[in-house]
């Protein structure tokens, strides 16, 4: 695939290239977008493409910096709809089918491959954690060498029997409204614990990562349920992996101080109940008081997870 380089938005030695799809029956030319920040003048062999979750786009210098510092040229991926590669006229963050995304994963690793990078690391957060492995799944022979995912979406957050009743109805309404909307509302407690314009330390474009959240559709809500299907059933994923949540789930309706200190999107406990259904060598790090994205943490925080990440990586490399 022949892609032109330019400067991406977020400046500091950061490019970005748009990734063309093929167009869809119903006439949408969707698009995505692959950004790079690169560990020297020299292509390195070893190569770690990020994948972001949902209401999200990569944003995060420092991360793509971390792996760079540590010889790995970086690389990150906007999916169709999110972020850079969100066009007018779209449905923002939509897809009915997580599979759909297969297309841009192909594309970008077919990249990574063509600038000559052997080992391929694959990093992905929240909703980005469970597309990725589920691809990964359906490419054994592509050779993906490991993954890192930061609170994986692998289960809802809701008690069991209203996840069984919400699952229920969203494959009854996804078939005949896929893009309405869900009912309920959208705490901003978790943006308000993130941007710097509010409680936080990070400064994100709030057009293309909004609080409260872009709507969930029960489309999505639909594709999202049959990916935990699949994974709860257990993954053929051969791929050493390292998982990173946090030690502590945090419940709010409005802003309180245990924002700062755990996740307030997922249920971190049942990341890790789940995280053994990922692959055959999976290995779970809870980092204490972590946010959502670990990555987005208190500094404290980050650099215990950056060390977990540097330890794991020495092994992944040896």
């Amino acid at each position: 695939m022949n892609i032109v380089w330019r400067p991406d938005i977020l400046g500091d030695g950061f490019e970005a290239a748009t990734l063309a799809l093929r167009p869809r029956s119903d006439g949408e030319e969707p698009t995505a977008s692959l950004v790079r920040h690169l560990s020297g003048p020299e292509r390195t062999r070893r190569a770690v493409l990020y994948v972001h979750g949902y209401n999200d786009y990569f944003f995060q210098r420092e991360l793509g910096a971390w792996f760079a510092g540590h010889g790995m040229d970086f690389y990150a991926l906007d999916l169709r709809r999110y972020g850079r590669s969100l066009l007018p006229g779209q449905e923002p963050n939509y897809t009915a089918d997580l599979r759909e995304y297969d297309e841009e994963l192909d594309a970008a690793v077919d990249v990574l491959i063509g600038a000559g990078h052997r080992r391929l690391l694959l990093a992905a957060h929240s909703t980005g954690g469970l597309i990725v492995p589920l691809w990964a799944a359906r490419r054994p022979g592509l050779g993906v060498d490991g993954l890192i995912l930061n609170s994986p979406f692998l289960e809802f957050k809701q008690p069991a029997a209203v996840r069984m009743v919400a699952g229920r109805a969203a494959t009854v309404i996804a078939r005949r409204q896929p893009l309405r909307a869900l009912p309920a509302g959208v705490s901003t407690g978790y943006g308000d614990s993130l941007h710097a314009s509010r409680r936080g330390q990070w400064d994100y474009d709030l057009r293309l990562k909004p609080s409260p959240g872009f709507p969930p559709r029960f489309g999505w809500v639909n594709a999202i349920v049959e990916g935990h299907r699949d994974l709860h059933r257990g993954l053929d994923q051969r791929a050493p992996t390292l998982v990173l949540c946090s030690t502590r789930t945090v419940t709010a309706e409005g802003w309180e101080d245990d924002l700062t200190r755990g996740d307030a999107v997922l249920d971190a406990d049942r990341i890790a109940r789940w995280a053994p259904a990922l692959g055959r060598h999976v290995t779970t790090v809870r980092i204490e008081d972590a946010l959502h994205d670990v990555f987005l943490s208190a500094e404290p925080v980050r650099e215990a997870a950056y060390d977990t990440m540097a330890t794991w990586l020495r092994a992944w490399v040896s």
